[in-house]
C-alpha cells in the first residue's frame, strides 16, 4: 500500500525544488514582462494619452509600435534560454538578448505592421458595401495567419539569431498553418491578453504580459519545431545481424 501511494504522496507534497522552480518561473515571467513593456511599449505609453482620438491616428500608432517586435523577440530569447540559466535575472537577460535579435525582429515586426496597415485600408474600402460579407472573413484569416507567422518567426529568431530573416518568416508561416493546435492556443492567449490589456492596461501589460509571452514562446517553439524523420521501412530480404 505504501509503495502504491508513494508517487501520489510526492505529488501532493511537492518538495522545495518544485517550489523554487515555480517561483523562478513566476519571477522570470513577471520581470521579463515588465522589462519588455519598458523596452517596447514606452513610446505608445508616452504618446497615446495625449492623442484625443487614438483610433483616427492609427498610422502614428503603428509607427510607435515598431519597438514592440524587438522587445517580444528579446523576451522569447530569455524564455528559450531559461533551462540553461544558472540564475534568474530577467532584466539583465532581456537587455542582453535585445541587441542579438533587434534588427531582424524589427524587420519581421515591420512587415506585420505593413500587412496590418494594408488590411485596415482594405476594411475601410469595403466597409458598408455588398462585398463586406465576402471580403471581411478573408481579411480576418489573413490577419490571424500573419500575426501567428510573425510571432513564430520572432521565436525562431530568438532561439537562432543567425537564422536568415526569410527562413525565419517561412518557418513561422508554415508552423502557423501546419500545426493548428499550438496556433489555436496562441490565438486564445492573444485574444485574452488584448481584452485584459484594453480593460486594465497596467494589469494586462505589466502584470500578465510576461506570462502571456511565456505561453506564446512555448507555442511558437512547438509550432516551428522540426518534425521527426519517419522511420525507414524494413527492407524485404534484408539479412539480419547474427545470421
Amino acid at each position: 500500500m505504501s509503495t502504491a501511494t508513494g508517487p501520489v504522496r510526492r505529488m501532493l507534497r511537492p518538495g522545495q525544488a518544485a517550489f523554487e522552480s515555480l517561483f523562478d518561473t513566476a519571477y522570470r515571467a513577471l520581470g521579463t514582462g515588465v522589462a519588455a513593456a519598458l523596452a517596447g511599449g514606452l513610446p505608445l505609453a508616452l504618446v497615446v494619452p495625449g492623442i484625443p482620438r487614438p483610433l483616427e491616428a492609427w498610422p502614428l500608432l503603428l509607427v510607435l509600435a515598431l519597438p514592440i517586435g524587438p522587445a517580444i523577440a528579446a523576451a522569447f530569447a530569455v524564455f528559450a534560454a531559461a533551462r540553461g540559466a544558472d540564475a534568474v535575472r530577467p532584466f539583465r537577460d532581456l537587455f542582453r538578448a535585445w541587441p542579438r535579435t533587434a534588427v531582424k525582429a524589427l524587420a519581421a515586426w515591420a512587415a506585420l505592421l505593413a500587412v496590418v496597415a494594408v488590411l485596415v485600408v482594405d476594411v475601410g474600402a469595403v466597409w458598408g458595401t455588398p462585398f463586406a460579407g465576402l471580403v471581411g472573413p478573408v481579411l480576418a484569416v489573413v490577419a490571424l495567419v500573419a500575426c501567428l507567422a510573425c510571432v513564430n518567426a520572432l521565436a525562431v529568431l530568438a532561439a537562432e539569431p543567425a537564422r536568415p530573416l526569410r527562413a525565419a518568416l517561412a518557418a513561422g508561416a508554415v508552423g502557423a498553418v501546419r500545426r493548428p493546435g499550438p496556433s489555436l492556443v496562441s490565438l486564445v492567449v492573444l485574444a485574452a491578453w488584448i481584452v485584459v490589456s484594453l480593460a486594465m492596461p497596467v494589469l494586462g501589460i505589466v502584470g500578465l504580459g510576461g506570462f502571456a509571452l511565456l505561453v506564446l514562446q512555448a507555442d511558437a517553439a512547438a509550432s516551428t519545431a522540426a518534425r521527426p524523420a519517419p522511420a525507414e521501412p524494413p527492407q524485404v530480404g534484408a539479412v539480419r545481424p547474427g545470421r
